[in-house]
């Protein structure tokens, strides 16, 4: 997922959206933040909004929020890009 925007709830954590691009995600996987073609580390996904609506997971093709909980407000940025961790 290449992100399009981030912000930050207060009490929550920071919140990167954008459109998953391929594969799945669900509420406690981990992803990898790329940026410039270099890994900038793993985060793990604390929620996910779809349509207003807070959801266990999203597929290919669905616009979504991401939820980070405990992360800087820098550690994502638009532009990066999102991918699976490998188990």
């Amino acid at each position: 997922m290449v992100v399009t925007d981030c912000f930050v709830i207060a009490r929550r954590g920071l919140v990167a959206t954008g459109t998953i691009e391929t594969g799945t995600v669900e509420v406690g996987e981990r992803v990898t933040v790329e940026r410039a073609g270099e890994s900038f580390g793993t985060l793990e996904i604390g929620a996910i909004e779809h349509a207003r609506k807070v959801v266990r997971r999203a597929a290919a093709g669905q616009a979504v929020g991401l939820l980070f909980r405990g992360v800087s407000d820098n550690a994502i940025v638009p532009g990066d890009v999102l991918r699976a961790t490998p188990s």
